[in-house]
């Protein structure tokens, strides 16, 4: 349990940190490294179904933090600079408090799901399946918007 931990916050660690050295502040390059992140956690989430071995569920473990890592805080970056000053905190702590409420009801959801099919590499397929809709849903968001790298907040 523990290496599962650790390999996740590696992951979730390096994986924001390399895609910056790439995008930079950029408003463009971080949306379109969003839409990577979640198929880079869907990939990570489809690895960790197929339960072959544990080095391979650290390897999807690695892969699952690392794309949830830069969508998560690639997300977090974008609010902070585009936010007008006067608002940004109360936005920064609604993200925070959206993001614990839907932690739970994902922990609730996957529990009462694991008690019900209890066909684990099934269950994360669909959690595979699952990351993938945003992940659309973000990329056909990002594709219609007109690009405006100078845009501010101010």
């Amino acid at each position: 349990l523990g290496l599962l931990y650790a390999i996740s916050g590696i992951g979730s660690g390096i994986g924001p940190i390399g895609a910056r050295a790439i995008t930079g502040d950029r408003i463009q390059s971080l949306r379109k490294a969003i839409i990577y992140g979640y198929f880079i956690a869907a990939i990570g989430l489809t690895i960790i179904s197929t339960l072959q071995s544990f080095p391979i569920v650290l390897l999807g473990g690695l892969l699952r933090s690392l794309g949830g890592g830069i969508a998560w805080v690639f997300s977090t970056q974008l609010l902070l600079q585009l936010v007008p000053t006067h608002v940004r905190g109360r936005v920064f702590s609604f993200e925070q408090a959206t993001f614990a409420l839907t932690s739970a009801l994902a922990a609730a959801v996957s529990g009462i799901l694991l008690d019900a099919f209890p066909n684990v590499p099934y269950l994360l397929l669909g959690m595979a399946a699952l990351a993938i809709i945003p992940g659309i849903l973000w990329a056909i968001w990002c594709y219609n918007r007109p690009i405006d790298e100078n845009f501010s907040a101010e």
